[in-house]
């Protein structure tokens, strides 16, 4: 389902029924959080919540167990910590958060792709080392020196 731009805030309990659902896309709304609804979609393995006004990710981001795919660029959010307790993540899209930095808790991943271009990087994070299957990296217009 794509919902972008239509200026949604939130979703309907019932958006939860959707449990065989893949893929949501809720990019360029007026999110302030993520839906509750949506962390009971089981079965949603790529979220987009990127261009929404979201600061932080909460806890129950856990419950999306099949979450492969997630893009929060050009949210407020700035630590993605929480993101290396979830297993099956293989790809992170986080342009545009004024990030410095990683964390080490992604090493937990078994990252593929990893978006973090329009950033404050003046190096190439260490944890990617820690991704042997990657495959994209897309570090563009950051301060890189390396």
């Amino acid at each position: 389902i794509t919902l972008w731009d239509n200026q949604l805030t939130d979703l309907p309990e019932s958006f939860a029924n959707l449990q065989i659902l893949q893929f949501l896309d809720l990019d360029g709304n007026q999110f302030e959080t993520i839906p509750e609804s949506v962390f009971e979609l089981n079965a949603l393995a790529a979220l987009y919540i990127n261009n929404n006004p979201i600061p932080i990710l909460p806890e129950n981001i856990y419950f999306l167990s099949n979450l492969s795919f997630i893009d929060l660029s050009s949210t407020m959010i700035s630590d993605l910590n929480i993101l290396g307790e979830m297993e099956s993540l293989q790809w992170i899209g986080a342009w545009e958060l004024g990030l410095n930095s990683l964390s080490e808790n992604l090493a937990n991943l078994d990252i593929l792709g990893l978006g973090i271009g329009w950033n404050n990087f003046t190096e190439v994070p260490d944890v990617v080392s820690n991704f042997p299957n990657l495959q994209q990296l897309y570090l563009s217009n950051n301060h890189s020196r390396e």
